[in-house]
């Protein structure tokens, strides 16, 4: 009997395994990335989640008025928004909308770009996809302020990876900031 019951165990595995594999591969469920057709209200973005959590974000010492990473004595941090790594970010961009994949801030108000005044701004991006470049907008977070600072932003697309989560990095040398944006990267100066 306890061999026939170890049989019957090892039979059941099988079958299981073999039930397993022979499943279909469902599709891929992303979750909506913070895409609109026009750049959002302060009161939209405020209701976006952001991740400080390090290793999906990133802290360092920036100065920004004279552009320096590793410089400076206030602290800058980058955050991801949560559903920046969704795969709807792709086809968002195609419909010529914008999505906003991060948020950058500082211990004090910075009278320099890309803040102008506020401790903290808003990373936007647009543009073709399938284009080496689109453009960056960074939107204060302070509703006084009306400038906006705009600049390129790099597309380096990664076929066959799928991002499952949002990761944001400040990257060594001149002020840029590195963040995931879909099934791409994004990178653009600060």
């Amino acid at each position: 009997m306890r061999t026939r019951g170890a049989w019957l165990w090892r039979l059941a595995f099988i079958a299981m395994g073999a039930a397993s594999a022979c499943r279909r591969e469902e599709a891929n469920v992303y979750p909506a990335a913070p895409c609109f057709s026009t750049i959002p209200t302060l009161d939209t973005l405020h209701a976006l989640t952001f991740d400080p959590v390090f290793g999906a974000a990133d802290t360092q010492f920036v100065d920004f008025v004279n552009r320096q990473l590793g410089q400076g004595k206030q602290r800058g941090s980058i955050e991801p928004q949560t559903s920046a790594w969704s795969g709807t970010v792709y086809a968002a961009l195609k419909r010529k909308q914008g999505c906003i994949i991060a948020r950058i801030g500082t211990e004090q108000r910075v009278p320099d770009k890309p803040f102008f005044g506020a401790t903290h701004a808003y990373w936007w991006i647009q543009g073709d996809p399938d284009s080496a470049t689109g453009k960056s907008v960074f939107i204060p977070d302070d509703s006084t302020i009306t400038q906006r600072y705009i600049t390129d932003v790099r597309f380096t697309k990664h076929r066959g990876h799928h991002w499952t989560q949002s990761i944001s990095k400040f990257k060594p040398g001149s002020l840029y900031g590195w963040s995931v944006c879909g099934d791409m990267c994004c990178e653009s100066r600060f």
